[in-house]
């Protein structure tokens, strides 16, 4: 696809975005049959990601963190945040201080070194990565679905394959 392409393609893509906002599709209400989020863990996401050539978001969250809990009670359960993850991410959930034993560059570390490693600070912090792991960027703080769903679509549609 052209660069100009792409351009066109991220256009249409926030007009649909809005249109389903401005119907009420994307309330934030849970739709007849619709499935939860898939959390991997660190390793296994990584290996998913690899394995369906998907990009990765990565959520780095603590217990004690009001606004994880809002990203997870508001925006996680939007239907059309959902529909965009399930499509083009493999989801990985990191407690930042979490004492969970995952593999990190062939090494047994807890899950509170992988948020050190990626300096995951403040909370909610994301990360999104290629399928291989390179970062593409990270976005630190809460966003309401309205604006994570254009976060995700930029993200989307500027690493096409």
């Amino acid at each position: 696809m052209t660069k100009k392409g792409k351009i066109k393609y991220l256009i249409l893509s926030g007009i649909l975005a809005m249109i389903f906002l401005l119907t009420g599709i994307a309330s934030g209400e849970k739709q007849s049959g619709e499935e939860e989020l898939v959390w991997w863990k660190y390793d296994r996401g990584l290996e998913e990601a690899q394995n369906l050539q998907r990009m990765i978001l990565i959520y780095f969250y603590t217990d004690w963190c009001d606004y994880c809990r809002l990203m997870e009670e508001t925006t996680f359960q939007n239907p059309v945040v959902k529909k965009i993850l399930k499509e083009s991410f493999v989801t990985i959930r990191v407690n930042a201080e979490g004492k969970t034993k995952v593999m990190m560059g062939g090494k047994s570390v807890r899950e509170a070194e992988v948020a050190r490693r990626y300096r995951a600070r403040p909370y909610p912090y994301i990360w999104f990565l290629e399928p291989d792991g390179t970062p593409i960027d990270s976005l630190p703080g809460y966003l309401p679905a309205e604006d994570f769903i254009m976060v995700l679509e930029y993200i989307r549609y500027s690493h096409l394959y």
